[in-house]
């Protein structure tokens, strides 16, 4: 009886934890930024979003450089299945799987020489649009 009470009362106290964590959210159709490692939820909870890596080689502002280089952004979608898609500054910044449409914007802040800035500090802008079939 004593083990059954802790049991329950264990998951009480995760479920009240779960309920009062921040959810982020974005709007179908807005810019929003996003940072990485973050989990962000559809205003209508019917999709789920989180940038799981940001790729930085951008020629940085004041530098010489032999190409532009590119940021990339690895993103998971989760909507019943999940799925990841790379979207890039370069040569990829609009992608579509199943139903649903990323836009990158940006990737900022842009790169300084001789200045690290930490991922941590990295903001991507998206637009996710629900395309119709």
């Amino acid at each position: 009886m004593k083990r059954l009470f802790w049991v329950v009362l264990g998951m009480v106290l995760i479920s009240c934890n779960k309920e009062n964590e921040r959810i982020l959210t974005f709007s179908f159709g807005a810019e929003t930024s996003f940072i990485q490692e973050a989990d962000y939820s559809s205003e209508d909870r019917t999709l789920e979003i989180e940038v799981e890596v940001i790729s930085d080689s951008r020629c940085p502002l004041n530098a010489q450089c032999v190409w532009q280089g590119e940021a990339e952004v690895k993103v998971e979608i989760e909507n019943g299945i999940t799925s990841e898609v790379i979207l890039s500054t370069y040569d990829n910044h609009v992608d579509t799987v199943r139903n649903t449409r990323l836009e990158l914007i940006s990737v900022d802040p842009y790169p300084e020489q001789d200045k690290n800035i930490p991922l941590s500090s990295k903001i991507v802008t998206l637009v996710i649009e629900v395309v119709k079939s």
